[in-house]
């Protein structure tokens, strides 16, 4: 069976697959920005007359070192200064 389809209607089916397709694309369920949220921490903190080194020393790195133990041991850490 010889099957031989014309330049003409190979052209109508894809203009009608097009139209088809551009009228679906609403119903595509797709999230552009994921409501996935991860495990943070915010901390404000003051030392009057300290510089930024004593404080990254004193605080922050301690904070990070607390806060990446219990990430890794627990799902959610949650630390108050």
């Amino acid at each position: 069976m010889n099957f031989k389809l014309s330049t003409f209607s190979t052209l109508i089916a894809f203009i009608c697959l097009s139209i088809v397709g551009a009228c679906l694309i609403p119903l595509i369920s797709v999230q552009l920005a994921p409501t996935k949220t991860l495990p943070s921490i915010h901390v404000n903190y003051s030392w009057r007359d300290a510089s930024a080194k004593v404080i990254e020393q004193e605080v922050t790195s301690k904070l990070e070192g607390v806060y990446y133990i219990n990430f890794i041991l627990l799902p959610v850490a949650i630390i108050k200064v």
